[in-house]
């Protein structure tokens, strides 16, 4: 994140020209802080993540949730969930009419799996998608994606202009009683309305390289020859056939409901077997055909990275500060160790140093923590060591305070 931050008030300095409009607190199952979203004027956010001792740092914690996750942990699954794209239309529409609400982190776009998975114990989602392009492509995925989890999905359209939302729905008049008409109305989601398979999620198969291609890979012709595409490929590399299953199924225009890629396949309608879809192998053996070792060769696992750094690493103090939080922490031993390093030498400065010959050797360090996106917990790392360093540095040596935050903030 770029520019200077006031921990605790969660503000920006390095952008004179932006105005703190509001802010948003996602908390965890428990009800505790978990991430706080700040808006800025003009539009700019700025996310935030828990310190354990009060304060906020910079940064999305690692892992994300929906907004209101308590209150959805804590309902009843017959109690309708209505979705949201965004955390101040969740909170008006349940502070103004009293209704079970939740949105994603960071608008359109932006749906991860796990946020389904909180989802799926409710009997009925409501989905509202902001009336632009973006906002009704959203939609329909997250419709898709909670639909195939086993709620009942109503994607709801609202009596607004073009980029119109609830808010807007609400200041032109809109009633909570036609609200929820208009949400008891609206037809349950059904793939046939939508881009054929738009939702179809073949999981693992996905990432089944043996089978990345028609014209390579030899159970797709046997599965072809077996069951004859009535059409396809279309843009996401779909085949429609009649399913293997129930012959008669199909959408609402006639078309068979059933398809299968290079990867996997899956039936359109609920009451199938196929429904839930599979690998390219599982259809096969539905099939009859028979498949053999070179198919179900495992796939090797991926070597472990990051490597564990050797004992050596770890000698001497900064070794057994890192040894001694690791059992507190999620983060990598490693990270813990490059972290405090590093926030040793911007607090020692350029006083403490080594002579190599005739040239003086500070014990500055410049170093990078590489990870996965929200999962390496490279700032949970920073974290634990900003805590420490906090109290080992005296607050009144202002200029050393600012300058090991300034180097700590380049990891």
């Amino acid at each position: 994140m770029q520019g200077n931050y006031n921990v605790n008030s969660g503000k920006r300095t390095g952008r004179s020209n932006r105005r703190l409009e509001a802010e948003f607190i996602y908390v965890n199952a428990r009800g505790r802080p978990h991430m706080r979203v700040v808006r800025f004027d003009p539009k700019d956010f700025a996310a935030y993540h828990p310190d354990g001792h009060g304060e906020w740092l910079p940064g999305a914690p690692s892992e994300l949730v929906l907004y209101h996750l308590h209150d959805l942990v804590t309902a009843d699954a017959a109690e309708p969930v209505h979705l949201f794209e965004g955390e101040r239309k969740a909170d008006v529409v349940a502070e103004k009419w009293g209704l079970l609400t939740t949105c994603n982190p960071f608008g359109a776009g932006k749906w991860e799996p796990s946020y389904t998975e909180t989802l799926s114990r409710f009997d009925t989602v409501y989905v509202h998608a902001d009336n632009d392009a973006a906002g009704r492509k959203h939609g329909a995925k997250v419709a898709a994606s909670v639909a195939a989890a086993g709620p009942t999905v109503k994607v709801v359209e609202l009596p607004v202009s073009e980029k119109g939302d609830v808010l807007d729905y609400m200041r032109n008049g809109g009633t909570r009683e036609d609200f929820l008409r208009r949400c008891a109305e609206a037809p349950v989601f059904d793939p046939a309305t939508a881009p054929l398979f738009e939702r179809v999620d073949v999981g693992g198969a996905a990432n089944d390289l043996r089978s990345s291609s028609l014209e390579s890979d030899p159970l797709f012709a046997l599965v072809e020859a077996k069951l004859p595409p009535t059409s396809g490929p279309n843009a996401k590399g779909w085949y429609t056939a009649h399913c293997p299953w129930t012959e008669a199924h199909a959408n609402g225009d006639g078309r068979p409901s059933f398809g299968y890629t290079t990867v996997g396949y899956k039936c359109q309608k609920s009451d199938c077997p196929g429904y839930k879809g599979g690998s390219l192998r599982d259809l096969a053996a539905r099939l009859g055909i028979e498949t053999y070792d070179a198919y179900d060769a495992p796939i090797p696992e991926p070597s472990p990275w990051p490597k564990p750094l050797a004992p050596e690493a770890f000698y001497g103090l900064a070794g057994e500060i890192a040894r001694a939080i690791d059992p507190y922490t999620e983060a990598p031993t490693s990270y813990i160790l490059a972290t405090f390093l590093t926030a040793f030498g911007a607090a020692a400065g350029s006083t403490a140093y080594a002579m190599a010959e005739a040239d003086h050797h500070p014990a500055r360090l410049f170093t990078c923590t590489v990870g996965e996106t929200a999962k390496g917990r490279k700032g949970t790392a920073y974290g634990r060591v900003r805590a420490l360093m906090q109290r080992a540095v005296p607050i009144e040596e202002e200029p050393r305070a600012e300058e090991l935050v300034t180097e700590v903030n380049l990891l």
